[in-house]
């Protein structure tokens, strides 16, 4: 099994991927956070920043967010020229900014414009090295929604089908609807498929395996979003797990709580640096530690109550405290298997 990193837009950039790579394994793959395509293919300088190679020591894959097939299929030129070999597109983001404007998720609403667009992107790139993936809900309002977006996906030649199952009416609330999994035949698919939702933790993972038999329906990837924010780890924890016999892999190599403290404090004290590096001022830096060290704190025994404190910190010496007494007074709530879903 193949685990990614999600995109999410303003977290996982370049900076937090580089230094993800430098403290973390288990991840294969790199998404970026979506790359908004406007009229003529313009695309903002900050977000092709974020993507070119120059600034990137890890695989990153552009995703495109647009409804517009020829400005689409301009901007995957300009991405192929700067020698990408993947693009993936984004069907699947809820945002009301973003499906106001009928992109997104918001694009499954009407399937024969759908079909349309897919159409005409495939077929511009038919020829070419470049491969193109898709990131998508599972529908509008209704799970059942799904049957017909299986039948449009499958005519198609997708590099991959990333298939976050929940409609766009869900936003991120709820448990996914990992039956559709089982209840449609994904085998029909000429191309891998891939799961991406709720995986928080490793019992997290082996639910989903059981619940939507993952070799069944040629899943071979599992991308993983607020669960990694939380857990960095994660990844590696996952690629432990022998599924044929229930249990971890390497008895040998379970985490330590020094280990992992150890890791965070690196990993946060190399986004400190190539925060202050890239942005101007003392408060964007804040501004963008205290969101991830609002997940991290979740990966804590009582690190939800230190969030308020971290969140009144107004200068970079305030958090680094806060986050410091975390780390001497608090346990890492290490994910052994065991552990309820949170």
């Amino acid at each position: 099994m193949e685990f990614s990193m999600a995109p999410m837009e303003g977290i996982t950039n370049h900076l937090y991927r580089n230094a993800f790579g430098e403290c973390y394994s288990g991840i294969r793959r790199y998404y970026s956070p979506f790359v908004a395509v406007f009229e003529g293919a313009r695309m903002k300088k900050r977000d092709l920043k974020d993507v070119l190679p120059e600034n990137n020591r890890l695989p990153v894959i552009p995703q495109l967010l647009t409804n517009n097939s020829d400005d689409c299929i301009k901007a995957c030129k300009k991405l192929e020229e700067l020698g990408f070999t993947e693009v993936n597109l984004n069907l699947g983001c809820p945002s009301p900014t973003v499906t106001s404007k009928g992109k997104g998720a918001a694009m499954l609403r009407d399937l024969d414009d759908l079909r349309s667009f897919l159409s005409a992107v495939y077929g511009a790139f038919e020829n070419t090295s470049l491969k193109i993936s898709v990131k998508s809900r599972i529908g509008i309002t209704d799970p059942g929604e799904f049957e017909g977006i299986l039948a449009v996906m499958a005519d198609f030649p997708l590099k991959e089908w990333i298939i976050h199952p929940r409609v766009l009416q869900e936003g991120y609330s709820g448990k996914p609807h990992t039956e559709i999994f089982c209840k449609n035949n994904l085998s029909k698919c000429k191309f891998p498929v891939a799961y991406n939702g709720n995986i928080y933790q490793l019992s997290d993972y082996v639910k989903a395996r059981e619940v939507m038999d993952f070799s069944g329906n040629c899943v071979n990837h599992v991308m993983l979003g607020r669960g990694l924010l939380i857990r960095p780890y994660l990844a590696e924890n996952l690629a432990k797990w022998d599924p044929e016999n229930s249990k971890m892999q390497d008895s040998q190599s379970k985490l330590s709580q020094s280990d992992e403290k150890m890791r965070l404090r690196s990993f946060y004290e190399r986004l400190t640096a190539s925060y202050q590096e890239e942005f101007s001022g003392e408060n964007a830096v804040l501004s963008h530690l205290k969101e991830l060290a609002a997940f991290w704190m979740q990966g804590f025994t009582n690190g939800t109550e230190y969030i308020k404190e971290m969140r009144k910190a107004k200068r970079l010496p305030e958090l680094d405290s806060v986050f410091k007494r975390l780390l001497v007074n608090e346990e890492v709530i290490i994910d052994d298997g065991n552990l309820e879903i949170i």
